[in-house]
């Protein structure tokens, strides 16, 4: 019992003195190295080197010595950090690089996950991918992690109101410790460090175990919502994936919160998991309705590199969708082969091969994190050439390319694409090489925006005019027409949809729909992209020969969902098989007033 009290207490310290000098790492990086490496990406190779030393480190400790966890937490965090760096290098400047976030969040990933490996390698070299080990692993650091911030917060507190209380009475003594230079950092990190160790001296009561019980209960809760969620899109459509809203990020989300429900059900064994037969079913169901979630989201991301070609964004997108895609599809397979009699050792097979399913792929995620950290998936040469491509193949005009972009976030590669387009000779150069100058020479996307406005409106409007036909014919479009439509809510969705309509092309119908209103109403009807053989229509106003975008999209009564006309419908209404007469419903009268529902 003594031995063990020497042990816990000598641990204590070590993690203690560990966190205090990591905290002391953190002020020397933010307040000292700054100033002396005047090479940024050598500073960032520091300071990534450094943080996931100490990171890797403290989650480390505990179940294995120092000693042995040193080594093992300088190897991971050197690799990764080389390669972060590395990346970095496809930016003149590390601040754009920074604010893309993506080569953060690949480093943090790759640091992050391979650590459970880590430490179940330097427990035992045999086991580095036994599920059961790294399952324990990862949840305990996430909870031991958790837990100590939780202490560290709670510290702050007391020191701030012990320093108030001591102010009523004139004593300073916290204050003035605390304005020593670098003492607020090493405190933290400090209390971090033995808060660390005490949680994993009482790991058998501050454990995972109620946080994965608590989730499981989220299993038929967000089964039921998915289910209804499927069983709505025949009768809703699918224009809902791609409304304004990030349809296709909302979709991942909801996936992987249904991969992590299942993987806290499956638990480390089968003796740990879900033993309710309704939960068990419940989850079987969850998985067997993930690869629905899967292919839309991944339908959604596709739709829009389709339109608008590569960038990192979207080819952050199409990565997180992939993976999703596969885990969603490896998870159902795994229930189906249980179904259909193919396994053979009991009910349990089916946990078994998601669980070596979830090791497959929680490597296959360090690799592709490692991968786009290194020169094999460089989002922005990728997106550079891209977009350079459509453009020189005729997908993409001047002003529908990410120029600013290119010019700020996009390192050298956008650096180089925009020298390749300017000397790119057509009737679009005027424009391009104009645009490319306001790019350049804005310091953010909105003023650029502002001040190429008046050249995508001018672009814009030759472009729909083109592809418009106006309804009745006699009615003549002045030059200004669209001067009311605010480009970037309105004439631009109407312009690249437009552009390669189908005959009749875009139809703009006007007429007196309102004896009330001194001016005339009316509709544009422009294709429906992710069909492509259905157009639907936004109400309009036409004052003083201007178009007005005023009413929105027209929908279904019954499905609150965009109307949807075919391409007879359009060439009927362009024939002027049409006519104007009362509406078919009541309407309220106030007065002179009606109010048409």
């Amino acid at each position: 019992m003594q031995a063990d009290q020497t042990q816990d207490m000598n641990s204590r310290v070590v993690m203690a003195l560990t966190g205090a000098l990591a905290g002391f790492s953190v002020w020397l990086m933010s307040e000292v190295l700054h100033e002396l490496i005047s090479n940024q990406h050598v500073f960032l190779f520091v300071v990534a080197s450094i943080s996931g030393f100490f990171g890797t480190l403290l989650a480390l400790c505990g179940p294995v010595s120092i000693l042995r966890a040193a080594p093992a937490a300088a190897g991971l965090a050197l690799v990764t950090a080389t390669l972060f760096s590395w990346a970095s290098l496809r930016h003149a400047e590390i601040d754009p690089f920074l604010e893309h976030g993506y080569g953060i969040v690949a480093w943090l990933v790759a640091l992050s996950i391979a650590t459970p490996f880590v430490a179940v390698w330097l427990e035992d070299r045999n086991a580095w991918r036994n599920y059961a080990e790294l399952f324990d692993v990862t949840w305990t650091i996430v909870v031991r992690y958790a837990a100590a911030w939780l202490f560290v917060a709670v510290f702050w507190g007391v020191v701030f109101l012990s320093n108030a209380l001591f102010e009523i009475v004139g004593i300073s003594i916290i204050e003035d410790f605390l304005d020593i230079e670098g003492v607020p950092y090493v405190l933290s990190g400090l209390t971090l460090g033995l808060a660390l160790s005490v949680v994993y001296e009482l790991r058998d009561y501050v454990s995972p175990f109620l946080i994965l019980r608590l989730m499981r209960l989220l299993i038929p809760v967000v089964l039921v919502v998915i289910a209804v969620f499927i069983a709505a899109l025949p009768f809703r459509g699918l224009s809902g994936l791609f409304g304004d809203l990030s349809a296709g990020g909302t979709l991942m989300a909801m996936a992987i919160g249904g991969i992590t429900l299942i993987t806290t059900a499956l638990d480390r064994d089968d003796e740990a998991a879900i033993s309710m037969r309704v939960m068990r079913l419940a989850t079987q169901a969850l998985a067997l309705l993930l690869p629905v979630l899967g292919v839309l989201a991944f339908w959604a991301v596709s739709l829009r590199i389709q339109q608008y070609g590569w960038t990192p964004n979207r080819m952050a997108a199409a990565a997180a969708a992939a993976l999703i895609g596969v885990y969603a599809f490896l998870y159902a397979v795994a229930v189906l082969w249980q179904m259909f009699g193919i396994a053979t050792k009991g009910a349990g097979d089916w946990m078994a091969r998601i669980r070596r399913a979830n090791v497959v792929m929680a490597l296959v995620i360090v690799g592709l994190s490692l991968l786009w950290l290194s020169p094999v998936l460089n989002g922005e040469r990728i997106s550079a050439r891209s977009q350079v491509a459509r453009y020189m193949a005729g997908e993409a005009k001047a002003d529908q390319l990410p120029l600013w972009e290119m010019a700020h976030r996009w390192g050298t590669a956008g650096q180089d694409a925009l020298t390749t387009l300017a000397a790119i000779e057509n009737e679009d150069q005027k424009t391009l090489t104009d645009l490319i100058e306001k790019a350049q020479s804005t310091s953010s996307i909105y003023a650029y925006n502002r001040a190429s406005t008046n050249t995508k409106f001018s672009n814009g409007i030759a472009i729909l005019r083109a592809n418009l036909t106006v309804i009745p014919s006699n009615i003549v479009l002045g030059e200004d027409v669209f001067a009311e439509v605010n480009y970037f809510h309105g004439l631009k969705d109407w312009e690249w949809t437009c552009k390669d309509a189908v005959a009749p092309g875009c139809v703009l119908f006007i007429a007196d729909l309102d004896s009330l209103n001194t001016g005339k109403e009316g509709f544009i009807f422009r294709p429906y992209v992710p069909t492509g053989s259905a157009f639907i229509a936004e109400r309009i106003t036409f004052t003083n020969d201007r178009v007005r975008k005023s009413g929105g999209y027209l929908l279904n009564p019954e499905t609150r969902q965009r109307m949807q006309f075919s391409t007879d419908e359009m060439k009927q209404l362009v024939a002027g098989d049409y006519r104007i007469a009362p509406s078919s419903s009541n309407s309220l009268w106030l007065g002179d007033v009606e109010l048409d529902p």
